[in-house]
């Protein structure tokens, strides 16, 4: 079973193992197990079977049906409907093209499609399942194949691996299941992956798209599961050359569509580079968008923090110190019909340094048709460098609670809040525009001018005096913009209660609350 690593003239699909009894002094031994090796791996629930190109020579095997390699012609292959699916275990199905250029083809990883037949795909948790990645660096590699799985019930699989280090070249793009009424549909039973990984090293990344009838959880599997990334950013890109040309949509970069919970770390499109001589953006650069949608199962959503920014860094004098004919823009993201929304920090900012653009925009960012509470736990940046009418616009719409631990003014166009319940910002609310007339009692509240704050008429957002960083807020009560918009002609920011008002004290204003549509004073909310 032991075998040197081997490279082939013609196009492979290996299937890569780490497994207990390739040990050596050293630790585990990684070889490419192909055409001939007595074990591969484990389709059928049983069969000792190998994927491999239609051009693979004889041997035991799922031969594909159709197809180049080439992301516009995949290999297919086809898993009978009785057959009981695909048991990858801790081996990693990986495409690859082992010579520059084959056959006329740019990609160094391959593309598939595994069509399961409505049968399960499964692989071991701590091991990389799938994997099209070109990890040749430099001027001279090729870019990733994509990874289809369509036609499926389950999956339950380790990482998903399509990132891309060449230059010039993308990552992979990585579907599993179609949109409903689309091909075989969406995946009908639940998906578990421990990681996806669709991201580029320079110029685009690729996409990452499920469509499911269950839970999406991108974690770990067994007892004590951690959470994985879905990252299609493009990372650590150091131009000499200028911006990449073009990334992926605003909207839908990453995008699951489901019924049920979603869990997941990270979630990443975000942008990063520095140029320091040529064109500093190419011709438009929009940064890819996450798009969740729980179909209003009455699942959770939990993340941990959700990047879809654009940051560039002009290291070179003898730039332009503008980019007036270029259009830019950071993901927009979108989370919908879920029970419930936690998440750590947003940030849909466009950051371009010391160049003076008034173009391009801070990402959107829609948390709407949540059945019960909204989480946001860190910080929410969707801000555009120097140009505030540019900044993204938070939005966010919940049938029980809305809580955030800050918000900073400065840091979005507008924050719309409207909660069946209420809002409350437990931590430091910053920049938060004050004036307006009125002494600031609940009776008497500043209508204020502004119209960066709002919710909706007779609702309110509580906010915490005793915060240091809110004491410019005096402890008062004010009168914010509707969610059109309208200066003073909405719903109320209100502090917490400090202590319980005397019991006569607190009658007048339970009535007067009532009767004029006035905040009360209320306790912190544990």
């Amino acid at each position: 079973m032991m075998c040197s690593t081997r490279r082939f003239a013609r196009v492979t699909l290996a299937l890569v193992g780490l497994t207990a009894f390739m040990l050596s002094a050293g630790g585990a031994v990684q070889v490419e197990l192909t055409t001939g090796d007595a074990a591969l791996l484990t389709a059928n629930f049983g069969a000792v079977k190998e994927l491999k190109d239609p051009g693979a020579g004889v041997g035991a095997g799922i031969t594909a049906t159709s197809g180049s390699g080439r992301r516009t012609d995949p290999w297919l292959f086809n898993f009978s409907s009785g057959g009981g699916g695909l048991n990858v275990g801790q081996y990693m199905v990986k495409a690859f093209y082992d010579a520059y250029n084959e056959s006329g083809n740019t990609e160094g990883g391959a593309s598939f499609v595994l069509n399961m037949g409505g049968q399960n795909i499964t692989g071991t948790s701590g091991y990389t399942s799938l994997s099209t990645a070109n990890l040749v660096t430099g001027w001279s590699g090729n870019g990733s194949g994509n990874i289809s799985i369509y036609n499926v019930n389950t999956v339950d699989l380790g990482a998903i691996d399509a990132h891309n280090l060449a230059y010039y070249e993308t990552g992979g793009s990585v579907y599993i299941g179609e949109p409903v009424g689309t091909g075989n549909g969406r995946a009908s039973g639940n998906i578990r992956v421990d990681s996806i990984n669709a991201s580029d090293s320079e110029e685009r990344a690729g996409m990452v798209k499920i469509y499911g009838a269950g839970n999406v959880l991108i974690q770990t599997g067994g007892g004590s599961p951690v959470a994985g990334d879905i990252n299609a950013g493009v990372v650590n890109f150091n131009s000499i050359r200028g911006a990449p040309q073009y990334t992926s949509s605003r909207t839908n970069t990453i995008e699951v569509i489901h019924a049920g919970s979603f869990i997941a770390k990270d979630l990443l499109t975000a942008t990063n580079f520095t140029t320091s001589s040529g064109n500093p953006f190419g011709n438009y650069t929009y940064l890819g968008g996450v798009n969740l949608d729980g179909g209003s199962a009455g699942g959770a959503a939990t993340i941990r923090d959700i990047d879809t920014s654009l940051t560039i860094i002009k290291t070179s004098t003898g730039l332009p110190a503008t980019d007036a004919n270029y259009w830019y823009g950071s993901g927009n993201v979108s989370i919908a019909n879920y029970g419930s929304v936690t998440v750590r920090n947003i940030n849909t900012s466009f950051n371009v340094g010391p160049l003076t653009s008034t173009t391009g925009v801070g990402g959107d960012v829609s948390i709407t048709g949540i059945a019960h509470d909204i989480t946001i736990d860190g910080t929410i940046n969707l801000d555009r460098y120097q140009v505030a009418s540019k900044r993204g616009v938070l939005t966010l719409d919940a049938g029980g609670h809305i809580t955030l631990a800050t918000l900073d003014m400065n840091l979005l166009k507008s924050a719309k809040l409207q909660a069946v319940a209420d809002s409350e910002i437990t931590g430091a609310l910053f920049n938060f525009a004050v004036s307006g007339a009125g002494t600031g009692t609940p009776l008497d509240p500043v209508v204020t001018t502004q119209t960066v704050l709002r919710t909706g008429i007779g609702k309110f957002i509580y906010y915490d005096p005793s915060v240091d960083d809110n004491a410019y807020l005096g402890g008062k009560t004010y009168q914010v913009a509707d969610l059109l918009g309208n200066a003073g002609s909405g719903g109320y920011l209100t502090p917490y209660a400090v202590a319980v008002p005397e019991p006569a004290t607190l009658g007048l204003l339970l009535l007067g609350g009532l009767g004029l549509g006035l905040p009360v004073v209320r306790r912190r909310r544990r």
